[in-house]
């Protein structure tokens, strides 16, 4: 990221969703984040638990994701909420660094 002080604060958000213990595990998280951070959509990620649509969904979408799915799979609300916030996390993140690059290069 160009500004150091954006950066910053996107890294700390980035690590309070992915490494920070709660309902779901840290590991699923962080692939989460990636996922939702790379822009990668409509492929079968690796080690997603099948969760691939839903966080391709959230990062696309959000008002459009269904939560039922997951809650009827047995994940407990907290679980989906977790999910939830680290996509949408990880597709801001992408959407910060595409905004400062653009200004960068508005800058030269």
């Amino acid at each position: 990221m160009a500004d150091s002080r954006i950066a910053g604060l996107a890294k700390a958000l980035e690590n309070s969703v992915t490494t920070v213990p709660g309902s779901t595990n840290l590991e699923l998280r962080r692939k989460i984040f990636e996922r939702a951070a790379s822009q990668v959509r409509g492929q079968r990620g690796p080690d997603l638990a099948d969760l691939d649509q839903f966080v391709d969904l959230v990062a696309l979408e959000p008002h459009r994701a269904d939560l039922a799915p997951l809650l009827g799979r047995g994940l407990s609300e907290d679980a989906v909420f977790e999910v939830v916030v680290t996509a949408a996390v990880g597709a801001g993140y992408a959407q910060v660094e595409s905004a400062l690059a653009a200004l960068e290069k508005v800058k030269r």
